[in-house]
């Protein structure tokens, strides 16, 4: 799934850099960006719905997978999800929530925005966990673009 999310997002940089002219210059600066093609986070099935620039509705930037993490805990990335609404939130491996949040991107429905929030969370002790990122389908309110991301949790 990792490679697939880099694969997609080198073709879109390519086709920028080979098309686009004037941009052409930033987008390949942009294709040369470790963070976004090696610490891709696990995605379940739902985040395979793309937006129109074909990149997944959630891309998650930061943290990496499998990060060793303490509160507050920065989330970055970018969306293109109805009314710019990012859903943030901890479960430890039983499910249980730790923490929830939502936030604002900087733009959405139909445009890509970067979103960044700090995430407070208490565990008595170091455990594993999962970062989820959503967006809600406008309609019926059901999560979309679930992006999935393993971490362990530190006091």
């Amino acid at each position: 799934m990792r490679r697939w999310h880099g694969a997609v997002l080198l073709a879109f940089l390519t086709c920028l850099t080979a098309s686009c002219g004037a941009f052409g210059e930033s987008a390949e600066r942009l294709s040369t960006t470790p963070a976004l093609t090696t610490s891709s986070p696990v995605a379940s099935p739902t985040a395979m719905a793309t937006s129109v620039d074909g990149l997944p509705l959630i891309v998650v930037e930061s943290p990496p997978v499998d990060a060793e993490v303490a509160s507050p805990l920065v989330v970055r990335g970018t969306a293109d999800v109805y009314e710019a609404v990012v859903h943030v939130r901890l479960t430890a491996q039983d499910g249980s929530l730790i923490s929830g949040v939502d936030t604002k991107a900087t733009c959405g429905t139909g445009c890509r925005g970067e979103f960044r929030i700090k995430v407070h969370f208490f565990v008595g002790q170091p455990q594993q966990a999962t970062l989820e990122v959503f967006g809600s389908d406008g309609p019926d309110g059901s999560p979309v673009g679930i992006v999935e991301v393993p971490l362990t949790l530190f006091p």
